[in-house]
């Protein structure tokens, strides 16, 4: 099951991300802070996150940050009522405005699996060749 992080700190909101993402069939973490989130990058099975970007504690922008220093591997979906603050990034699949509707966090979601299925895909490969290559 892919594991998603929500981070948003409405809860009205956060509950009704997790319910469209669970009824999708994704695995669900959710928190409300950018501590938290941090806390919560480590996860190994982690698939994507989705975020928002004012948090009581922080701008989402600093789990991004943090995410991208300790894996690039991770897509994220951003939903916010302030879009054009979202950092551009390559990780940055989508960025929906506030109220959003639940089929368009479905399709952010099916572009997020699309690009963690081509990294992972993408490292696989390189792992091969670097195990074909010669060791000196």
């Amino acid at each position: 099951m892919k594991r998603v992080l929500v981070v948003e700190d409405d809860v009205r909101a956060r509950s009704a991300i997790c319910m469209i993402l669970s009824n999708a069939g994704y695995g669900i973490i959710d928190c409300g802070t950018v501590r938290e989130a941090l806390m919560h990058l480590d996860v190994i099975d982690l698939s994507t996150i989705v975020l928002d970007l004012r948090l009581p504690n922080g701008h989402g922008r600093k789990v991004i940050e943090e995410l991208i220093a300790k894996r690039n591997d991770v897509p994220v979906v951003i939903l916010s009522g302030f879009p054009q603050e979202a950092p551009e990034d390559s990780l940055v699949v989508e960025i929906l405005s506030k109220p959003f509707k639940p089929d368009d966090l479905r399709a952010a979601m099916r572009k997020a699996d699309t690009l963690a299925e081509s990294i992972k895909n993408l490292r696989s490969t390189t792992r091969r060749l670097g195990d074909k290559l010669p060791r000196n």
